[in-house]
């Protein structure tokens, strides 16, 4: 019986990290949307704040509104799979030698 290594997991489980912290960060935003359109106000998503009804810019992409939010989630999602993969394997690999 051979022993496995924790990596796998701690990968997965650093991916899922990166993961939840992204989508807390965006659902500040959010949040910070939905209080200021129940208002009746207009979200100025470049500057981050409300403004008052029949205020019109564009909507900046989130890459330009936040570029730590795209990161983390992008990073997450590669360690979370790479590590799922990784477990995948490594049980895969255990069954055959049974």
């Amino acid at each position: 019986m051979s022993q496995r290594s924790l990596a796998p997991q701690i990968i997965t489980g650093l991916g899922l990290m990166l993961l939840t912290g992204a989508l807390l960060r965006q659902g500040v935003e959010w949040a910070m949307v939905d209080v200021c359109l129940d208002g009746g106000g207009a979200y100025d998503y470049a500057r981050a704040v409300c403004r008052e009804p029949g205020y019109s810019a564009a909507i900046p992409s989130l890459w330009q509104r936040n570029p730590a939010v795209v990161l983390l989630a992008s990073s997450g999602t590669v360690l979370a799979l790479l590590g799922a993969g990784l477990i995948y394997l490594s049980r895969r690999g255990g069954d055959d030698e049974s």
